[in-house]
This record gives structure tokens, C-alpha cells and sequence, in this order.
């Protein structure tokens, strides 16, 4: 097992760097909205902010989702190793009701005080790039891929739809959070089987009532389903704003603050 996992974790991380090499560009190309500076800054800190996410959860973390999903189907346990069930419908189940999961858990950061507190260090973020993508506090990233972990041992989820889900996801991810130009009409037909970077930046305004809509990461469905679906900002994608209106100097730049805030600063839930 240790083979493949090493194999599956170098894949995963040239899944990332790949996606961000190739969102990075397209940005380039095609921005939506003109970049706020400083964009070395913020580049620097947001990168940074996931290296440190990194550590934190392979350090606490031996087996992460494709790792348990290999030991339930060594040991038998989960629902699709009690079950047959055909591997294809294990696979489309396991992948949809983990992206739901997904859903979930972004819907309860914005709902409950203590996972508010540190989801809002991704929202602190005053512009929106695919370097956003990348903008989590550690202890966030614990919570969200624990309960990943618990999903795909409940499910007995093939180790193949785990690692699909998990490189979907990753690209879906720096999509989702792209300055980038999608056309209009594009952009009405792709949002009904992917979220789109109009989409999810509606997610990024500063006004908590947009804010609390659209927390689908790869699937759309799930807001139209919960009724958390916004198709637009009110001020429209150029005149919003992003990030958090108590938040608008430079404590969205310091790696100090950032790391520090879910603990030392008051916030109150996004309403």
C-alpha cells in the first residue's frame, strides 16, 4: 500500500501545480476583473498559507482519503465492501455523495461560530484569483479533511473514485476561484454540471447575504437543492467587493494575523 499511496500523493500535488499553472495563465489572458494590487503580496501569502496547510495535515494525518479508502477495502469495512454492488455505480455514488459531503461541511463553516472563525481567513482574502484557491488556515483544513476521511470510510468508496474526486476537486477548485472571462453563455450552460468562477465569486462578496450562498465546490446542484443558489452580485462582478468588510487593511496580508485571528480576533457569523 505504501507504494501506491507515495504514487497517489506525488499525483495529487502535480494535479495542483498543474491546475494552478493552467488557471494562472488563462487568468492572464482572459481576467474578469483587473487585479487589486498588491498581487506579489498576496500571491506570496496565499501560497504560503497552504505549504503551512500542508504540513499541518500530513503531520496529523498518516492516511488521508484514497489511504482509508484502500484500508476499508483491505479490511472489508464500509458500505460498498459489505455490499455489491458494480463498480461503476460505487464509483458515481461514492463521488457524488462525497462531493455532497463537500457542501456539508462549507455550508456548517458559515453556520457555526467556532468553524466560522476559522473559515473566515479564506474569505479575508480583498481580491479573487486562483491563488484564493489556496488560502486556508490549517485547522480548517483538519476539519474538512477529517470528515473526508470519516465519508470514504463509512462509504467503503473505491480507491479509484477517492483519487478521481480528489483530483477533480482540486482543479474544480482553482477553476471555481479564476479571475477569469467566461462567457456569458458558456457560463449559463457550464453551471449546470460544474461551479463556475462566476459562480463561486458571488460566494467572495463582502455583503454577508451574498456571502452565505453558493458553497458548492464541484457539483452546482446542492445549492439549488438547499436553497443556497445566487446567480449574481448585486453590484454586478465588477463594482463588488470582495472579502470581508470588517477587514480591508493590511491584517489581510500578515501571516501573523491570519494564523493568529481565529483566536485572538471577535467575529461574528456572516447573516
Amino acid at each position: 500500500m505504501e507504494s501506491w499511496l507515495a504514487g497517489e500523493s506525488a499525483l495529487r500535488y502535480y494535479a495542483l501545480l498543474g491546475s494552478f499553472g493552467l488557471i494562472a495563465v488563462a487568468e492572464a489572458l482572459a481576467p474578469r476583473r483587473l487585479p487589486a494590487p498588491p498581487v506579489r503580496g498576496r500571491w506570496g501569502i496565499n501560497i504560503g498559507m497552504t505549504v503551512m496547510l500542508s504540513v499541518v495535515v500530513a503531520l496529523v494525518f498518516p492516511v488521508l482519503s484514497v489511504g482509508m479508502a484502500i484500508v476499508a477495502q483491505r479490511s472489508g469495512f464500509g458500505a460498498f465492501n459489505i455490499v455489491d454492488a458494480p463498480l461503476l455505480l460505487a464509483f458515481v455514488v461514492s463521488f457524488v455523495l462525497l462531493d455532497l459531503a463537500r457542501y456539508g461541511v462549507h455550508f456548517a463553516l458559515h453556520r457555526f461560530a467556532p468553524l466560522w472563525r476559522l473559515h473566515r481567513i479564506h474569505h479575508s482574502d480583498v481580491d479573487y484569483d486562483c491563488t484564493t484557491a489556496l488560502r486556508f488556515h490549517p485547522l480548517e483544513a483538519l476539519v474538512t479533511v477529517g470528515v473526508q476521511v470519516a465519508v470514504v470510510a463509512a462509504l467503503g468508496a473505491p480507491p479509484i473514485a477517492v483519487l478521481a474526486c480528489e483530483l477533480v476537486t482540486a482543479f474544480a477548485a482553482m477553476f471555481a476561484h479564476a479571475n477569469l472571462r467566461v462567457p456569458e453563455r458558456l457560463d449559463r450552460w457550464l453551471r449546470l454540471v460544474v461551479v463556475t468562477p462566476d459562480m463561486h465569486r458571488v460566494h467572495h462578496s463582502a455583503d454577508a447575504g451574498e456571502s452565505n450562498t453558493n458553497f458548492s465546490s464541484v457539483l452546482p446542484w446542492w445549492d439549488r437543492a438547499f436553497g443556497t443558489y445566487r446567480a449574481h452580485p448585486a453590484l454586478g462582478h465588477h463594482a463588488m467587493q470582495i472579502g470581508l468588510a470588517e477587514v480591508r487593511d493590511g491584517r489581510a496580508r500578515s501571516f501573523g494575523w491570519l494564523l493568529s485571528a481565529p483566536f485572538t480576533a471577535r467575529a461574528a457569523l456572516p447573516t
